[in-house]
């Protein structure tokens, strides 16, 4: 084996990842990471009843979005409301989708909920509605004012609503990993200098 390619293979070996696992336990058990899509999820979706924010647990939708801003887990900031889609109800791009129909493996007639598989047993308090970031504005109604109308995905059904009055769940997420933990300096030295042996050895080749 030629020596760049050995270094090659140290390298990405280094690199990598131990495991292909989609869901990654993260903050001590309190998130997930879906190596899938980039998002760490909260892993109790109803954190804001049970950290005592909020008897019950339901919010509308400008005041979830301020608690989910606000949120601190673990020393972590920067979570938010999952994305939705504007004007779509079913198989939609939104986040809350992908969870329910790819992660969870659900359809509307076999619901995670009723038939929970390895994945859905690995969140907390699940429930029927949670809301989405998404929300549409129209002037509308019988004084042509000006109303907002925000979508949230229901687990019972496998769909997305909106509504302009209307109390939902709040189910935190986080863009990237939270967990992701950065090279040791030493070992990124070691890299760096692998490389720099890659180069002289290179050169005298030619």
């Amino acid at each position: 084996m030629k020596f760049p390619q050995f270094a090659l293979i140290v390298i990405t070996l280094v690199l990598s990842t131990s495991t292909n696992a989609a869901l990654l336990s993260r903050l001590g058990g309190l998130a997930y990471y879906d190596t899938d899509s980039d998002l760490t999820w909260l892993t109790d979706t109803r954190y804001a009843m049970t950290s005592g924010h909020i008897s019950g647990g339901y919010m509308n939708w400008v005041d979830a979005n301020a608690w989910v801003t606000g949120l601190e887990v673990a020393g972590v900031t920067g979570w938010r409301l999952p994305n939705g889609e504007a004007g779509c109800t079913w198989n939609c791009n939104g986040e809350l989708d992908n969870m329910f129909y790819n992660i969870f493996e659900g359809t509307p007639d076999f619901i995670p909920i009723l038939y929970p598989n390895e994945n859905y047993k690995l969140f907390l308090n699940l429930n029927s509605t949670y809301w989405t970031s998404t929300r549409e504005s129209c002037f509308c109604g019988n004084y042509h004012e000006l109303i907002y109308f925000d979508y949230f995905f229901d687990f019972l059904t496998g769909a997305q609503a909106n509504t302009n009055n209307f109390m939902a769940w709040t189910w935190a997420v986080h863009d990237g990993d939270v967990g992701a933990v950065p090279l040791p300096a030493a070992v990124w030295l070691f890299l760096s200098g692998f490389i720099g042996l890659v180069g002289i050895a290179k050169r005298k080749t030619y």
